[in-house]
């Protein structure tokens, strides 16, 4: 009898642990849909696909924005199904027009809610830098 209760005693303790690490250890996709982004060159956005794995569009318009010597002022939409993978909840897109570079960084946080990261404009010789946060 003492043997039954030790055995089911093991198994209790062994399967709370195993909810217990289940539950922590689970981790939110990025939401699919379109994120929207304002920031000091105007405003950006991006998709995620329905599977939460690529980002799939990006799009940019940047409003008289100021970087080295040249003023940039218009839009840019790109689209790819497999270009932007997301890896352990980052990704990064990268646009070169030779006039100017832009770069956009981004993590998504445990809920997938919610996205940061950084931008990065080559123009003109100079290369200018900011911060964005955008929530779904």
């Amino acid at each position: 009898m003492n043997y039954k209760k030790l055995l089911l005693i093991s198994l209790i303790l062994i399967t709370s642990s195993y909810l217990s690490y289940a539950s922590s250890s689970s981790k939110s996709f990025p939401k699919p849909g379109k994120w929207e982004v304002s920031t000091d060159f105007g405003t950006f956005n991006f998709t995620v696909n329905s599977k939460s794995d690529h980002v799939e569009n990006v799009g940019f318009k940047l409003s008289k924005f100021k970087c080295g010597y040249v003023e940039i002022t218009g839009g840019v939409s790109m689209k790819s199904k497999e270009f932007w993978p997301i890896k352990d909840s980052e990704f990064t897109s990268r646009l070169n027009l030779k006039v100017y570079k832009i770069t956009i960084n981004g993590k998504f946080d445990e809920t997938g809610e919610h996205a940061s990261g950084t931008w990065e404009i080559y123009s003109g010789g100079q290369v200018c830098k900011g911060e964005w946060e955008s929530k779904i």
